[in-house]
């Protein structure tokens, strides 16, 4: 009867192990309204998202939208731990009541807990003028969030698939259940000007992470001194690693080599991906939206810029 026991808490310890969940008390576990979760992202954002409105139901005007939100049944709020750290985090699809937009925008983002009650929101409609829905679903026991961009209503419509997205390296990605492991030689990355104050520069890291980093327009350094010129350094592991893990991950092979938003005087990226015995990948990105993925790489390498020993 002892060793029966024993092993059925095993088991549970092991079952527990597999299926986290959040066990951990928080603010968002108490909010039961549409309006809880308006103040809380409010309190959180201030005047950057006045205009978002978390409502007690979803209505759109654009009758594609209408039949989209018809198969996914979106609702304004919902509950998971989407970082795995045992505390609930809430996803957010509020209205943009700015007359400009007339109602017909719809911004996603998420409140995430950090840790006893430190919320911070993730955006995941990055850009204004973009408008989204999305809902919570479990993809390998995996709390994941399926995301509709409404200007890809056309591709989503050929089987109302969105993008499929965790949280991993620090923000939310399109989830890759099988990555391929590229032995990576060298990294790339050229930003040109846009209408404004862009930093353009230039950034190579090779497999042995020596770095070369080119200032050429409006880049600052960790004193907010504008830089101009060549810099050299040795980009640390734990960074390279970082960059490297999320190349693999983000199945780059596949990704289009041209990526466009569909407004004027921003600035391109371009991306290449040097592996494998000298195959090269490349990819240009006016807008630098090209994906959830891509986006995070580019934010990583940027930072690059302040958070490395240039001389």
């Amino acid at each position: 009867m002892k060793r029966s026991t024993s092993l059925l808490i095993f088991l549970a310890l092991i079952s527990c192990k597999s299926k986290p969940i959040s066990s951990k008390y928080n603010k968002i576990d108490s909010i039961n309204s549409s309006s809880q979760a308006n103040e809380l992202l409010h309190k959180l954002v201030g005047d950057y998202a006045k205009s978002y409105v978390v409502t007690d139901t979803l209505s759109f005007i654009q009758s594609d939208f209408r039949k989209l939100s018809a198969l996914v049944t979106p609702v304004s709020w919902q509950k998971a731990d989407f970082d795995n750290n045992g505390y609930t985090d809430l996803l957010i699809v509020a209205k943009d009541t700015d007359k400009i937009f007339n109602g017909n925008r719809y911004y996603v983002g998420c409140v995430m807990d950090s840790g006893s009650n430190k919320f911070y929101v993730k955006s995941l409609t990055d850009f204004f003028l973009n408008s989204a829905i999305a809902v919570v679903r479990t993809i390998d026991s995996l709390p994941a969030i399926i995301y509709y961009d409404y200007d890809k209503l056309n591709v989503y419509q050929t089987g109302v698939k969105g993008d499929t997205l965790i949280f991993k390296f620090g923000d939310f990605m399109e989830y890759n259940k099988h990555p391929t492991i590229h032995n990576i030689q060298n990294i790339k990355f050229e930003t040109s000007s846009c209408f404004g104050p862009c930093p353009v520069f230039n950034l190579t890291i090779d497999k042995n992470t020596n770095g070369t980093y080119t200032a050429i327009r409006y880049n600052k350094n960790n004193n907010k001194q504008d830089i101009q010129g060549t810099f050299k350094s040795k980009i640390t592991s734990k960074e390279y690693k970082a960059i490297e893990e999320l190349i693999n991950y983000m199945d780059f092979e596949n990704l289009k080599e041209k990526y466009t938003v569909n407004w004027t005087d921003d600035q391109t990226a371009t991306l290449t991906i040097t592996y494998d015995n000298g195959k090269t990948k490349v990819i240009s990105d006016y807008g630098q939206q090209g994906t959830f993925n891509l986006r995070r790489l580019y934010k990583m390498l940027y930072a690059l810029r302040l958070n490395q020993n240039w001389h």
